[in-house]
């Protein structure tokens, strides 16, 4: 009977391990995680519950530098996980020429997914859905922006330029149509 089981359990594991949006969470959160660590350390530096300490760095103006990389991280963890999914993603479906303008078109749909806060008549990027808050819309535009280029990528929506230009800039023009397919929607 627990052989059974065993033997379903470890199938249906397998299946899991193969998806390819489930590869590409994970290692899109897995690139990140230096800069999460690097945040999470100078967070637990310049939040010491401990009174003499925050003082110390508030007296010599310490705190204001220990938060930055903190505020630069963590609190922007949806901007690095939108571009390392539309990269990886791209990546893993065959994609690679397009994968870095891909996770850039990503954070670029992300950026306009975002609300405007208006300030004294003037409009500004609300940094409220920047951090954990945007997360989820950052995962699912990037799949989406992603899925794009490897429709255009395969259909061959591209802009071919003669073969003397340098494969770089013939990768930048190639992925100029979905890039505006993304921008128009």
């Amino acid at each position: 009977m627990w052989k059974k089981f065993e033997a379903k359990l470890l199938a249906v594991s397998a299946k899991i391990s193969r998806n390819v949006v489930l590869q590409t969470l994970s290692q899109s959160f897995v690139n990140i995680f230096p800069f999460l660590m690097i945040g999470s350390l100078f967070s637990l530096l310049s939040g010491v519950p401990i009174e003499a300490w925050q003082n110390f760095i508030k007296g010599v103006g310490l705190y204001d530098v220990l938060v930055i990389p903190a505020q630069y991280t963590s609190e922007c963890i949806s901007l690095y996980i939108a571009y390392m999914v539309g990269y990886n993603y791209c990546s893993k479906k065959k994609a690679k020429k397009q994968a870095v303008v891909a996770g850039l078109t990503a954070v670029f749909a992300f950026l306009c997914l975002n609300p405007w806060t208006v300030v004294e008549g003037t409009k500004l990027l609300s940094f409220n859905y920047i951090g954990s808050k945007g997360l989820f819309i950052a995962i699912i535009s990037s799949f989406i922006v992603a899925q794009m280029f490897i429709i255009a990528n395969k259909r061959g929506w591209k802009i071919k330029m003669p073969e003397s230009v340098p494969p770089y800039v013939s990768n930048s023009f190639s992925a100029l149509i979905p890039a505006g397919i993304v921008a128009f929607l």
